[in-house]
């Protein structure tokens, strides 16, 4: 992945990323850290990323177990954890300080799409939103 830092304006891209021209999958979800030091990214090929936005540079790679998409991602207040919503009804939970896995949340229908997951303020509860047409909250 590239990042490429542009002048600010006022309406205009001011930085972007691309993957290698070879590798390239669609961007699902992308999000700001509550302090914005940080991007979280993923992709239909159950590739997320982390990104320093302030070096502008990649900080961290995670892999979906199986082949499915990661339709949405979440950063934790702390900033510390990644929570991806993937194809199969399952919710990944990423340490962005170890690059580890910390959990997998089965809750979600097995062919659900996992569309919306969101932590809430205190980041001791996430929300969840699925094409099996239902909410989960997690905690």
């Amino acid at each position: 992945f590239l990042m490429i830092r542009r002048p600010p304006r006022s309406t205009h891209c001011i930085s972007s990323a691309a993957s290698d021209v070879y590798k390239r999958q669609a961007v699902n979800s992308c999000k700001f850290s509550l302090k914005g030091d940080k991007i979280a990214s993923c992709d239909s090929n159950g590739v997320v990323k982390t990104w320093d936005t302030k070096m502008c540079s990649e900080k961290n790679t995670f892999h979906i177990d199986k082949k499915a998409s990661a339709n949405c991602v979440s950063i934790d207040r702390s900033g510390n954890t990644i929570g991806v919503g993937t194809d199969g009804g399952l919710i990944y939970l990423f340490s962005d300080l170890t690059g580890e896995r910390e959990h997998l949340l089965k809750g979600h229908e097995d062919k659900c799409r996992v569309q919306a997951i969101e932590f809430d303020m205190n980041s001791k509860m996430i929300v969840s939103g699925g094409s099996d047409c239902s909410y989960r909250i997690w905690q």
